[in-house]
């Protein structure tokens, strides 16, 4: 009677897992499959493997029927649980990382199926991820059915006589099986699990760039030429990113694991800070506790470079009695942390987890990193040397990235036949190209090294100087002059300084920075068209809650937008047409979720001030979030139906109907206004490579979606909305737009890089964050190496254009460099923000044989 009861039970899950597998065949993979929205390799990976998993259920179903009500159910168990099905679970396992990665692809570049997914979603109330990992729930049910039956069945046939042996083998047999099925299961559980949090912990950083979803492979080069000369480089030359959810990643390898967090009390000065740990198998993050559970990014320390020590001396003397709470952890990005914990007890056992995944991270070691397994050490104490360049004293020390300060002290004096000395009376200096840093004998070398060539800290020559405790304090009078600092050039404050008001009110960088950017970029592309008006724009006003309302609530007329919606048009009417892959190109999130918080929040936003990416991203975020979108969508059948129409006039005259009566004036005179910006756009598709085809697939989905989820994934909207880009005079009127005209554009200003202030923090209007403290690691030392070329450069080549570059009053002066002829000179009440507007253009038409003065 249990048995049968088993068995019912069993095959009534199966028959709903069934029912689950047809919603998930008809309302979704069905339509995908019809509309050849997924790429072509996903999509057939995708369906293949569904649809053998589908198969497969309808013959356990159909099998598992009779065993309900027959006297011995066990050969009916054994012929389901021996056939397909077990093929079709074992290969979706195999598969299903990979096939969920390609739907979450597909879904983030695609607005179309993204919102297919969502309405499909909300028509179910089941979300397409939750289906797909009900087969992964469904294996677990299976194996716990074979272990109830297990007993029953060995029970039932041992009293035969022998005569059922074969089955019972057979029967344990399986259960070995979905067993090591059920195992796999289990990793991919705790895998997809364990991703989720880590991006969890990014999303509570919403100001920082954690990357934990990406490791880090290197590329090794010994080298490079640049301009003709030979400069230091590091072996380290580029940093490849890939996702650390990789399907290699699934036993652990090549995967950051998250392991846990917990509270600890930074010491700096006799002073303890609140700080939140959050521990992963690679790497330490320090946050900042901010209010909604949020933190910003304070410290974040790789593993592979780090060092640990237990009770550390400055805990004793900055809290006394409570050293044992506290431990230091240190990496060449961030020297010595000091962290103390509430207990004993919790301090062991954190210093032993990141003891453990330290020592796990630095046995990995790529070729050209084991070729790095020593250092050099200079001698520069009295008695031992002379200060001369012809008789340098370095001595070459092996060392592995265990191998701290003291032994390495210990090797050089060992080497030198000063084996008697004690390695505590002598110091180590890091040398690096400004400074020399005092080192602590538990630090590592090696890394320092390491981590000094990537972020050109070290010019290539003797890094460490081995000092007597007894010297003075080692200056860069005591080295030799081969081994002497580079302290960074200065530029000549003796001339004079003249200030301008700049558009954006968040630059604190001087006009000769901006104007040598300027003249840099003209060299490298073509510079863009002028303004059509050089007016200044002050910031926009407050606008509460504008995201997410009508457009009758936050228009003040019908053909008054509100503040910040007028700006965006006028950006992107201006500098749409001359920005390559407007509308298409993804913008940085963050600045555009930071732009609509701060409109909801009823705070002035620079929109001027924001990169045109930028500006484009937050008006199709503004569409979409408009109530029943901009074209009403229960005119979708009205207006799609027109794409029929072969006649080009007569589909002319049918729009221009629908939209002329159907939508609201405040509707009408949006609609008017995007479809003017898209015309512009489409006609200099040459230079920013945006078709009217590719406009309407960008930013269709963001003007009309339709009630049914099948009709998303149709090309009818972007077929419609090609078409009126094509006609938008004739399909919306020539009515005059007043936001257009010459005398309303304003001026606006990027200042440099998308979304950053000349001083490197991210804005959006008034807010500047600042990693105070933070020192970039990993995933940013290629910007940081980047960024330091490029300083360099501006170094080299200060001087020179310095000497064509002069203040004259507040104007600017361009000459020829062969003739003294003046080519322009504007006079000293010429507005900065206008002149610079046309820099490039003037600088583009007269070529590089002129200089530009100040």
């Amino acid at each position: 009677m249990e048995v049968r009861k088993v068995v019912t039970t069993l095959f009534d899950y199966e028959r709903v897992f069934l029912e689950n597998l047809n919603v998930l065949q008809d309302r979704y993979l069905q339509p995908l499959r019809t509309s050849g929205t997924l790429e072509t390799g996903s999509s057939q990976f995708l369906f293949a493997i569904f649809d053998t998993l589908l198969l497969s259920c309808r013959k356990a179903v159909n099998k598992l029927q009779p065993a309900t009500t027959a006297e011995d159910p066990f050969p009916y168990v054994i012929e389901v649980y021996s056939g397909n099905l077990f093929d079709a679970f074992q290969q979706y396992v195999q598969s299903f990382v990979e096939a969920q990665r390609s739907v979450s692809r597909a879904a983030s570049d695609n607005d179309r199926l993204s919102l297919f997914l969502e309405i499909q979603r909300q028509n179910v109330h089941i979300s397409l991820s939750e289906l797909m990992r009900q087969p992964l729930e469904q294996l677990a049910f299976h194996v716990e059915i074979l272990r109830k039956l297990q007993p029953s069945l060995t029970e039932m046939y041992s009293q035969s006589g022998g005569e059922h042996d074969d089955s019972i083998d057979i029967f344990n047999t399986l259960v070995k099986q979905w067993d090591q099925l059920n195992e796999i299961r289990v990793d991919i559980v705790k895998y997809l699990d364990n991703e989720n949090k880590l991006m969890d912990i990014e999303a509570a950083f919403p100001h920082d760039h954690l990357r934990l979803m990406q490791f880090y492979e290197r590329d090794f080069t010994d080298a490079r030429i640049k301009k003709g000369k030979k400069k230091w480089s590091a072996p380290f030359k580029k940093v490849k990113l890939r996702r650390s959810s990789s399907l290699t990643g699934l036993d652990g390898n090549n995967t950051r694991l998250y392991v846990g967090a917990f509270d600890a009390h930074h010491l700096v000065r006799s002073m303890t800070i609140p700080r939140h740990l959050f521990l992963f198998s690679d790497l330490l993050i320090v946050g900042k506790p901010k209010p909604e559970q949020q933190y910003s990014l304070k410290a974040k320390i790789r593993f592979r470079d780090a060092w640990i020590v237990d009770t550390p001396a400055q805990a004793a003397v900055e809290s006394p009695g409570h050293e044992n709470k506290a431990l230091l952890i240190g990496s060449p990005s961030h020297r010595n942390l000091v962290f103390h914990f509430e207990t004993e007890e919790m301090k062991n056992k954190w210093y032993s987890d990141m003891q453990r995944y330290i020592a796990n991270c630095k046995c990995p070691l790529g070729e050209s990193e084991a070729a790095m397994q020593s250092v050099s050490v200079l001698t520069l104490f009295p008695g031992h040397m002379k200060k001369s360049d012809g008789s340098l004293s370095i001595e070459r020390v092996a060392c592995t990235d265990y191998t701290s300060v003291s032994q390495v002290i210990e090797s050089v004096l060992s080497s030198i036949s000063l084996t008697k000395h004690q390695p505590d009376d002598y110091v180590l200096y890091e040398r690096t190209k400004k400074k020399l840093i005092k080192l602590q004998p538990y630090e590592c070398p090696l890394p320092i090294v390491r981590h000094g060539f990537k972020m050109k800290l070290h010019d290539g020559k003797c890094p460490f100087i081995l000092r007597h405790i007894s010297s003075p304090q080692l200056t860069d009078e005591d080295l030799p002059q081969s081994l002497a600092l580079h302290p960074m050039k200065r530029k000549d404050n003796t001339k004079t300084k003249v200030h301008y008001e700049m558009t954006r009110k968040s630059s604190s960088s001087s006009l000769f920075k901006k104007v040598s950017h300027a003249i840099k970029k003209t060299k490298a592309k073509k510079s863009p068209p002028t303004p059509l008006a050089t007016h200044t724009q002050t910031p926009t006003s407050p606008t509460d809650n504008l995201y997410g309302r009508s457009l009758i609530a936050t228009f003040l007329s019908p053909t008054d937008p509100p503040e910040p919606i007028t700006t965006m048009l006028q950006v992107l009417y201006v500098h749409g047409p001359t920005t390559s892959g407007i509308f298409r190109k993804s913008a940085n999130a963050r600045l555009v979720r930071n732009v609509r918080e701060s409109l909801n929040a009823g705070q002035e936003v620079d929109i001027l001030s924001l990169p045109v990416l930028v500006v484009a991203s937050s008006l199709k975020e503004y569409l979409r979030s408009i109530p029943n979108c901009l074209i009403t969508s229960s005119l979708y059948d009205v207006i799609t139906a027109t794409n029929s129409i072969a006649n080009t006039q007569t589909r002319c005259e049918k729009l221009r109907a629908i939209f002329t009566s159907k939508l609201s004036d405040h509707n009408l005179f949006l609609l008017r206004a995007i479809f003017a910006i898209l015309a512009r756009v489409a006609m200099n598709s040459e230079e920013n490579q945006m078709t009217t085809h590719n406009l309407s697939v960008c930013i269709g989905a963001s003007m009309l979606w339709p009630q049914r989820a099948e009709d998303v994934l149709s090309t009818k909207v972007s077929d419609m909305v090609q078409f009126v880009i094509e006609h938008h005079l004739d399909c919306l009127g020539d009515e005059r737009l007043d936001i257009f005209d010459t005398e309303h554009l304003p001026q606006h200003d990027e200042g440099g890089e998308q979304g950053v202030d000349d001083d490197g923090d991210e804005r959006v209007g008034d807010y500047s964050y600042d990693e105070d403290n933070v020192v970039r690691e990993e995933g940013d030392d290629d910007d940081a190496e980047e960024e330091g070329e490029e300083e360099e450069e501006e170094e080299e080549e200060e001087e020179e254009n310095t000497q064509n570059v002069g203040i004259m009053g507040g104007g600017l002066i361009l000459r020829n460099t062969s003739t003294p002829q003046t080519i322009m000179n504007t006079s000293s009440s010429t507005t900065t923000s206008s002149t610079t507007g046309n820099l490039r253009t003037i600088l583009g038409t007269v070529g590089s044989d002129f200089n530009l003065e100040i």
